[in-house]
């Protein structure tokens, strides 16, 4: 199995297809290099700005007159149609964000267009119900427009949506796009053209997973599954990865490692040591009453004090000694009591953190900050537990 599984290996790595792929993906695109691919409200950004025909871009009203022709072809539009687009006025067009939570609003002195974009969020609230409603208040006097702008024009939850709100998708955002490219890209300069090009290949790759680079991964998948798959099963973890480094800093601060977990390094003082009850059942592998906790599974690091289950008497002091202490919060869980919490900026996923070496200065930095909140939480608990100062 092991030769077999070696041999497959091996045939991955020989694959012309696999460097292919590499090149495809290290095109430099500007919205992968600024991490903006699958921001929803990036994406809204940048409609905005080519909507929009006062911008920088240079292409005026090209897309937003396609754009309506698109829009007012759709029958649930009554009061135009696609053909009086091109006679339109857009001399006082005027594109507003997030107007009073709309996505976007598209203006102008005669009618109101809305747009909203539920690019990877779902619906929530009855919010098309209530833009619309929005648009009728502050518009009276304007003809009004709606679209639903989705990956795969999905249709909206609630009925009467349904039957206002135009369906619109990002292929049809893209093929406008490429038109324009088509028809007027020689005049349009270099810097636009690339950003509108950088934006179709996102769009393409993210949102419409049509793009080579999925080609290309497809038939690499298919060839080498059996490889892949193994691949994938023994990828690295991250937060195993990590962990020495974590509990690692926690000694050298001092204190004394508890029970652990992936993700979680868990510590008392030395001192708190001789006194928390151990061997509670329903709690941490080791039973301990109490544990200071540094969570770092998330894009924080976190400190909390946490009370586990346990003898309600013993809870209860411990629970109202730390409460004593500024910043403590009201624990909900009947079980499970975290009183206080402090976060701090260390996401050991950041690429900054591929140097373990940096992370444990960093978290030597934050034990050192909060020391002296430790300090205080142990001369409280020792004072509670057993009257000791």
């Amino acid at each position: 199995m092991a030769a077999d599984i070696v041999s497959k290996l091996s045939g991955l790595i020989k694959d012309p297809e696999l460097e292919r792929l590499d090149l495809t993906l290290l095109k430099p695109n500007f919205f992968e290099i600024l991490g903006l691919s699958h921001m929803e409200i990036r994406h809204s950004n940048f409609l905005a700005w080519i909507l929009d025909p006062h911008q920088s871009h240079r292409v005026g009203d090209i897309f937003l007159k396609w754009f309506l022709k698109d829009v007012f072809s759709d029958q649930k539009v009554t009061w135009i149609n696609e053909f009086r687009v091109d006679s339109l006025n857009t001399d006082f067009v005027t594109i507003h964000r997030e107007f009073k939570s709309i996505d976007l609003l598209l203006e102008t002195p005669n009618f109101v267009v809305i747009i909203e974009n539920k690019l990877w969020s779902k619906e929530h609230s009855d919010q098309l119900s209530r833009y619309k409603a929005v648009v009728e208040r502050e518009f009276p006097e304007r003809e009004h427009a709606f679209v639903f702008l989705t990956p795969y024009a999905e249709a909206p939850e609630q009925d009467e949506d349904r039957e206002t709100y135009v369906l619109f998708n990002y292929e049809s955002i893209i093929r406008i796009l490429e038109i324009i490219m088509q028809t007027y890209g020689q005049s349009i300069s270099d810097k636009v053209s690339a950003y509108i090009q950088d934006y179709i290949s996102v769009v393409r790759r993210y949102v419409m997973q049509d793009d080579e680079a999925i080609t290309i991964a497809r038939e690499i998948y298919n060839n080498h599954r059996e490889a892949l798959d193994f691949i994938f099963e023994n990828k690295p973890d991250r937060l195993l990865e990590v962990k020495q480094t974590v509990e690692d800093a926690v000694l050298k601060a001092g204190y004394v490692l508890g029970s652990l977990g992936k993700g979680y390094a868990r510590f008392l003082t030395p001192k708190l040591d001789t006194v928390i009850p151990k061997g509670q059942d329903g709690g941490w592998r080791n039973g301990e009453g109490f544990l200071f906790e540094v969570i770092y599974r998330n894009k924080v690091m976190t400190l909390n004090c946490v009370v586990s289950p346990g003898p309600q008497s013993s809870r209860e002091k411990m629970i109202n000694a730390l409460k004593t202490i500024d910043g403590a919060k009201n624990p909900k869980g009947l079980k499970w009591s975290s009183v206080h919490s402090h976060s701090h900026r260390i996401n050991v996923n950041h690429e900054k953190y591929d140097d373990l070496g940096m992370l444990a200065k960093d978290i030597d930095e934050m034990l050192g900050k909060e020391k002296a909140f430790i300090n205080e939480v142990e001369s409280v608990l020792l004072k509670a537990l057993y009257d000791k100062g």
